[in-house]
């Protein structure tokens, strides 16, 4: 993860903690691929997004907020 992917997330939404861009292996049909997700790292929250082989994707819909 890049260091502008650090400073585009925005903090949790649920308890204001830091975020991280994670890289997880998944395997597809015999298949492994790298998938991203965003992970609150809150000592308490564990809230996640779900997971997409693009980590940009990840980081849009992360810092998605709703008025």
């Amino acid at each position: 993860m890049s260091d502008m992917e650090k400073k585009d997330l925005k903090p949790c939404p649920f308890c204001g903690g830091q975020a991280k861009v994670v890289k997880v292996k998944e395997q597809h049909n015999g298949i492994w691929l790298d998938m991203f997700a965003v992970e609150c790292q809150g000592e308490e929250c564990y809230i996640s997004t779900r997971q997409c082989n693009k980590a940009e994707t990840m980081i849009k819909r992360w810092n998605r907020r709703v008025n």
